[in-house]
């Protein structure tokens, strides 16, 4: 009886009688499956618990031992693979190691004695593979954790966001059918470590939802560079910090980052977190679903137009009730709704977000503007028909906030 504990190893031929000796070699000392014919051992790979080592004879009708090798390569990566041949010609040996990344090429009649040494150390090299892999992923994922403790150590804000982007970000990415989603969560479950090293007032502003003065901003846009050079040395992460590093680049190439890869050239999983991430920032301004996507729909040229249609499947529930838009303090009229906090230059609340504008109200702020903090602007949704943009110093009105 086979013991459980004994290396798998799958056989596939065309000739059942070669089977058979391989059976009656190996079957002491390994699980032996045989399968007649490649879509048999396809099958096997496919379906049944992993295969330390398979050997595959080089000619079978239907495909090659090349081209079946280079399959089960695909399928199971950590599985070595051994071609076993009568005709030893130099290009099946060549095409043998380049196509399918065979472990051996060995030749028929082989002696046992060649073919149970040729075995045992390809058992051991699968040994090998699966210990370095589990060791490179216990690495990753206990230094992706120490990171997430010292962020929710530090910026617990920074820390409660990063956990609201991963979730987004994941799910656009399911919605889009991405395959290997992983890169896209882990990236922005590390999004957030450039808090660190920036100033309390700016973390600060972020989590109550406030507007960013064009220097805070240009100091946002490039934190990025932090967060890809801390998981630059951790093992099989060059996908993840490829997204972090460039997530903050606009869609369209506008903006003050430096030239760099435009619209679809810019990773999927960097444009997916972008749109997760300011979807985010206009939740903590307390724009949700339609009102958040129409925010983002304004800055025309942002983000991909695709995942934008997508995120308003996912979150874009509800109807919208008009414009949002960045005015000037003085372009405030009744009927607009704050959609950020008013204060005064010393932090004292004027007039909290979520208030429809009266013109009581519209005189006060007016009243006490010198006093107002200095950014003299203010995030709104205007009632439709959006009003006429008003020209504020030169500067238009700008749609999002």
């Amino acid at each position: 009886m086979t013991l459980p504990d004994f290396p798998r190893v799958l056989c596939v031929d065309d000739e059942p009688g070669v089977l058979d000796a391989l059976l009656r070699t190996l079957r002491k000392r390994f699980d032996v499956t045989t399968a007649v014919g490649p879509n048999a051992g396809l099958r096997a790979v496919e379906e049944g618990p992993p295969f330390a080592l398979v050997i595959s004879d080089l000619r079978m009708p239907g495909s090659d031992g090349v081209n079946f090798l280079a399959w089960v390569r695909e399928l199971a990566p950590d599985t070595v693979r051994i071609l076993l041949t009568g005709q030893a010609d130099v290009a099946s040996a060549i095409a043998a190691v380049n196509d399918g990344a065979i472990f051996r090429f060995l030749t028929k009649p082989c002696p046992s004695r060649l073919l149970l040494e040729t075995i045992d150390a390809a058992v051991e090299q699968n040994r090998k593979t699966i210990a370095e892999r589990t060791l490179l992923e216990a690495t990753r994922e206990g230094s992706l954790r120490a990171l997430g403790d010292v962020l929710a150590l530090i910026r617990p804000a920074a820390s409660r966001r990063a956990a609201r982007i991963r979730v987004l970000a994941l799910e656009i990415a399911e919605e889009i059918g991405m395959e290997a989603p992983w890169h896209v969560e882990v990236a922005a479950a590390l999004s957030q470590l450039g808090a660190l090293a920036i100033p309390a007032r700016i973390e600060e502003k972020l989590a109550q939802g406030d507007l960013l003065t064009p220097s805070e901003s240009y100091t946002l846009d490039h934190l990025p560079e932090i967060a890809s050079q801390v998981v630059a040395n951790l093992p099989e992460m060059d996908r993840v910090r490829e997204i972090l590093a460039l997530h903050r680049r606009h869609f369209d190439g506008s903006g003050a980052l430096a030239p760099g890869p435009v619209g679809k050239e810019i990773p999927l999983g960097a444009r997916i977190l972008k749109l997760a991430t300011d979807f985010v920032v206009l939740e903590a301004r307390r724009l949700h679903g339609a009102r958040a996507i129409e925010a983002l729909r304004g800055h025309a040229g942002r983000y991909d137009p695709d995942l934008l249609d997508h995120l308003s499947r996912l979150r874009g529930d509800g109807s919208l009730q008009g414009t949002v838009m960045e005015v000037d303090l003085r372009a405030i009229r009744p009927g607009m709704v704050l959609a950020e906090d008013v204060r005064t230059s010393r932090g004292v609340l004027l007039v909290p977000r979520g208030k429809e504008a009266t013109r009581a109200m519209v005189e006060r702020i007016r009243s006490l503007e010198p006093h107002v903090h200095a950014k003299q602007r203010v995030c709104v949704i205007a009632p439709q028909p959006r009003p006429e943009v008003v020209q504020v110093g030169g500067e238009r009105d700008r749609i999002l906030c």
